[in-house]
């Protein structure tokens, strides 16, 4: 499934994943928000972000303070994000990039894979 229409958003990396999981096989379960199976894992869209289910409720109230702006809560919100994602990537070895100069563009790689 293509989206075959024009996209006004400049960032369509998150339009492109899911269209790359439904050709994959996953099945959309809902629009508001955008909910998928894949793998019989579900997955919803939230903040412009792909979340697998169930989501911690620390993780979605630290994502709900990021988006309402709420300086004074700011850098709780970004500790409780950060101890999220290191807990997801605590059993995947870590990912080691540098960068190389390529035709004067800079491009990253990663080491090791």
């Amino acid at each position: 499934m293509s989206y075959q229409g024009k996209d006004p958003r400049q960032c369509t990396a998150l339009r492109n994943h899911i269209d790359a999981l439904l050709a994959a096989g996953a099945s959309l379960v809902g629009r508001d928000p955008v909910r998928l199976v894949y793998k019989r894992q579900m997955l919803t869209v939230q903040h412009g972000m792909l979340l697998s289910e169930p989501t911690p409720t620390e993780l979605v109230e630290a994502l709900n303070m990021l988006a309402e702006g709420d300086d004074s809560r700011r850098s709780a919100a970004i500790e409780a994000c950060l101890r999220h994602l290191d807990s997801a990537l605590a059993p995947y070895p870590p990912f080691c990039h540098r960068v190389h100069e390529l035709n004067g563009t800079a491009a990253v790689s990663s080491d090791g894979l």
